[in-house]
Parts: C-alpha cells; structure tokens; sequence
C-alpha cells in the first residue's frame, strides 16, 4: 500500500473511512496509514482531514489549465536533470502561452522553453523545447501525439506530458492498449512522453519514452520563437540580451 492507493480506496467508496479501519483492512499499522496521509499532503494535489471519526478528501486537478501552475513551478529543473544532464551549463526560459499565439495548426504547444547551453569546448547554442500538456480524463487518445508531433516544424526536442488523475487511472478505465499505442508512436516519432499522477514532485514524473533531438529549419526556429515571445517581460527581455550576446 502507497499513497496512490490510499487516495483510490478513500475516493473508491469504501466503507473504511477511519485511520484504524483502514489500517486493519490492509494488515498495516496506524502510524503507517497516518504517514500516508503525510505523504499525499506534503507531495500530491490532494489534502485528506480528519473529519469526526473518519477522512476526507479534496483537492485533485480535473481540467488542463489546472495543471499549468504546477508544470510551470518544476518544468525547467526537470528538463535539466532528464534531457541536458548537466544543469550548471544550461539556463532555461520557460513560458507558457495561451492558444491562438502561433500561425497554423498544431503550432501553439501548451510550454515553450528556450535552453542555452554554454559548451566548454563546443559552439554555444540555444534548443527550442515544446511540451504539449494533457489530462488523461479530457483527451487519452492518438491525436495527442499528432499535435505533438506538428511542434517539431520549430522544435530541437517535443514532449507530450499526460497527467493522470491517482483516483481513476486510464489504468482503471481499462486503457492500457490505449497507453501502449501513445508510447509506439511516441517512441516511433522521437517525442518525449511522460506520464505523471503527482505533479507537484518530479520524482513521479515517468519519463515513458526518450525524446529525440530534431533538425528543424533554423527559419522556422526563428519566427516560433518571435511568435511565442513577442511580447516580453522585463525578466525575459533580460535573458534574450544576455544570452544572445554570448551566441
């Protein structure tokens, strides 16, 4: 028993509500079950209380949107330990943009990271990152990859990152050929798939299948990049300076 599996059976409707039951049902102890429910407040997006003899849950993420904050708080460190390896030569710049922003279809990826790399011996160079975002419960399904796969025109590397509510996995809804068939043509195309049920802890995010580095037109490169950062902050308007002038 994890705190996954806490969290299902609490909004499972089991009968068990309380510390005690529930540690009797699994044959584990109090102290284990009330370190459970440490774990899902400290690392999760879910909060269980006591409330009279038993626990209760709320929290969750059910739409896309609600998991911009949590990407945009962790994307970039975890870009650095999973792809580039070596964080102290990489500076990241990470946005997220709204729909609409990109001329075309399948243009406007949900993050774009802009990562300058500062080489001991080769040239300096910058990499555009796109990550299309899904929630498994609003759109599990092929097309995911498809819109993925139409962000390499302008991208060194492309991700497509599903989160999957802990409480009813795709799992659960009995998806697995469905999983098997994204990660194929993840696998297949060179996009990067992770797969996560907690977002606000990059240890269970689930790096599925490798992303591939790209070859996209440097002209492409050019105009995504005038599209998605056309209207700058003073933060990002700092890191264009400083790092263009290194190039």
């Amino acid at each position: 028993m994890d705190h996954f599996s806490l969290l299902r059976h609490l909004c499972g409707g089991e009968p068990e509500r309380a510390v005690k039951t529930i540690a009797a049902r699994y044959n584990v102890t109090n102290a284990f079950v009330e370190n459970l429910i440490k774990q899902v407040n400290d690392k999760t997006e879910f909060e269980i209380k006591k409330v009279g003899p038993g626990l209760e849950v709320s929290g969750g993420l059910d739409k896309e949107f609600a998991l911009y904050p949590h990407l945009q708080k962790h994307i970039d460190q975890w870009v650095k330990t999973n792809l580039y390896r070596d964080h102290s030569r990489t500076s990241v710049l990470v946005k997220n943009k709204p729909k609409g922003v990109v001329p075309g279809k399948w243009t406007n990826p949900d993050f774009t990271l802009l990562c300058y790399h500062n080489y001991l011996y080769s040239s300096n160079a910058i990499d555009t990152v796109t990550i299309e975002v899904k929630h498994a419960s609003e759109q599990f399904d092929i097309t995911a990859v498809y819109e993925a796969l139409g962000h390499l025109r302008a991208a060194h590397y492309g991700f497509l990152f599903y989160y999957d509510d802990p409480t009813n996995t795709v799992f659960d809804r009995g998806h697995e050929d469905t999983f098997t068939e994204i990660r194929g043509e993840c696998a297949r195309y060179g996009i990067g798939l992770i797969y996560s049920q907690c977002l606000s802890d990059i240890e269970y995010w689930n790096y599925v299948s490798t992303a591939a580095r790209q070859n996209p037109d440097p002209r492409k490169v050019d105009d995504f990049i005038d599209y998605v950062f056309n209207n700058r902050t003073k933060g990002e308007d700092d890191w264009f300076k400083s790092h263009q002038k290194k190039l």
